[in-house]
């Protein structure tokens, strides 16, 4: 296996971005008229940085970065989950008041976070491999903006409903689904540019590689080396 310089950092970032996203779920910001989360401007790049990871070292190695953070994100939120339970001392209430706010929904962002993500990043990893050795390594921003927007489409509409569920009404939650995605698609843009065009090929550069192997499954659940 040929020693990698840019995974662990590249994974690390991944991790960030993802972790960030979950963190601002209940951050709601005005871009003028617009209501949305601020999430929606993370959450992007966390899947041009999966999408770069499936094409340089392949669906085997991506699928496992995206269990890992999945643990990562896991232990996180159950500890911000458990130490906001705790007693608080009442010199500080007013403090205590704000992290409740804010991380007393945790459990619940992190769920609905990992289901969405379930199933739109692996989605969208399945995506831009598979079509990647049907025109053999062409095409990689279309390929990158195509997957990215499938995905996050499929994010953003179970996310957004198992985290406004009894909070929102029915056309509420539509209307967030739509300004949500309809936010993503201009940092999907952004970052499928960077990532096509100045990260991916300066990662090719320093490693050396681009994975053309096949997975020898592409369920989520198994973990077999491709060959090399």
């Amino acid at each position: 296996m040929m020693k990698s310089k840019c995974l662990m950092p590249l994974s690390m970032l991944y991790l960030a971005f993802l972790t960030t996203s979950m963190i601002l779920s209940y951050r709601f910001v005005n871009i003028g008229p617009i209501l949305t989360v601020s999430s929606v401007f993370v959450i992007p790049f966390s899947y041009s940085i999966s999408d770069i990871i499936a094409e340089v070292y392949g669906y085997d190695t991506i699928r496992k970065i995206i269990w890992n953070a999945f643990l990562a994100a896991a232990f996180i939120f159950v500890m911000l989950w458990l130490l906001t339970k705790l007693p608080a001392s009442p010199k500080y209430d007013h403090f205590t008041e704000s992290y409740n706010i804010v991380f007393g929904h945790s459990l619940r962002v992190f769920v609905s976070n990992c289901i969405g993500m379930f199933f739109g990043i692996f989605l969208n990893s399945y995506i831009i491999v598979k079509w990647k050795l049907l025109v053999k390594g062409k095409l990689f921003f279309i390929r990158t903006l195509s997957s990215s927007t499938i995905g996050e489409f499929l994010f953003t509409a179970i996310v957004v409903t198992l985290v406004q569920y009894n909070i929102s009404s029915p056309a509420e939650i539509a209307e967030m689904i739509v300004v949500s995605f309809s936010m993503k698609l201009i940092f999907t843009l952004l970052s499928a540019i960077t990532g096509a065009f100045f990260v991916k090929p300066l990662i090719e550069k320093i490693d050396g590689r681009d994975s053309f192997s096949a997975a020898k499954s592409y369920n989520p659940f198994k973990f077999e080396a491709a060959k090399e």
